[in-house]
């Protein structure tokens, strides 16, 4: 689960590919190794996840979908973006 007071940040040598005319972003990640995919929510998390708390994440990635969702909104897509990039190795959480 996704903590408040911690930092995210990509996992260090992440190679992107966006893919934007079909609502999506491959990523590999050496250290796992394995080519994966991102829906477009988990995709801008992934890019602002630069050492930021979650607080943070969450106003730059309302600052970019307002006002398609409210602030509520924004903070539960976070979350469960944070917890799936997380999971999947792909950000890491510090202090």
């Amino acid at each position: 689960m996704s903590s408040r007071n911690a930092c995210y940040r990509r996992t260090p040598d992440l190679r992107m590919r966006p893919v934007p005319e079909s609502g999506y972003c491959l990523v590999y990640a050496p250290s796992i190794p394995e080519l994966l995919s991102v829906n477009t929510t988990a995709w801008l998390v992934l890019e602002l996840s630069t050492g930021r708390d979650f607080d943070e994440i969450t106003a730059a990635f309302h600052h970019e979908v307002a006002p398609l969702l409210t602030v509520f909104e924004a903070r539960e897509q976070v979350a469960a973006a944070l917890d799936d990039l997380v999971t999947r190795q792909l950000v890491v959480v510090g202090d």
